[in-house]
């Protein structure tokens, strides 16, 4: 199949520094503490030998510099597909995509890989109708990610930076 040029192997990516915040806002500062799927992550974050001797929900709710370093600790294991890097996650440089789209450009990149199927009337589902919500999380990056913390997230994720050619600086 993936040598049959009938099929068209493809990505969507995000910045990996949105993703982490995303992640972040989505799983954890928003999340009720007693939540089953706030437990489910605290446990993925702290790990389960960690969590299995206390109630996750009694744990304190981790910092977002703390969540970082924890999730870059993690990021060449499937521990939680939510901030894993993308290079382990969608097999990047190993599974032979014939197109990489970048959330970012979800609306244009879309476009151009339905144009490469010879769909062009055809469109994606926009964020609404996937229920993913609309965040804005460019716009905070300066908020959460010191120079710093910005530095150590470039550095543990080179790969995903460097394969899908993202920038670390905002």
């Amino acid at each position: 199949m993936l040598r049959d040029r009938r099929f068209v192997t493809f990505t969507f990516v995000r910045h990996p520094m949105h993703r982490l915040l995303s992640t972040y806002i989505n799983k954890f500062a928003k999340k009720e503490v007693t939540s089953e799927d706030y437990k489910v992550f605290i446990r993925q974050l702290y790990g389960w030998s960690e969590t299995s001797r206390k109630d996750p929900s009694k744990l304190e709710r981790p910092a977002f510099e703390d969540f970082v370093t924890m999730a870059l600790e993690q990021k060449d294991v499937m521990e939680n597909d939510h901030w894993a890097s993308q290079k382990v996650l969608c097999g990047l440089g190993s599974f032979p995509y014939n197109f990489i789209g970048k959330l970012e450009n979800r609306e244009e990149d879309s476009r151009k890989l339905l144009d490469m199927i010879g769909r062009p009337d055809d469109r994606f589902p926009d964020q609404e109708e996937l229920k993913f919500p609309i965040n804005s999380v460019d716009k905070l990056l300066p908020n959460f990610f010191t120079t710093e913390l910005r530095n150590a997230t470039a550095t543990e994720l080179a790969q995903d930076f460097k394969l899908l050619n993202y920038s670390a600086d905002f």
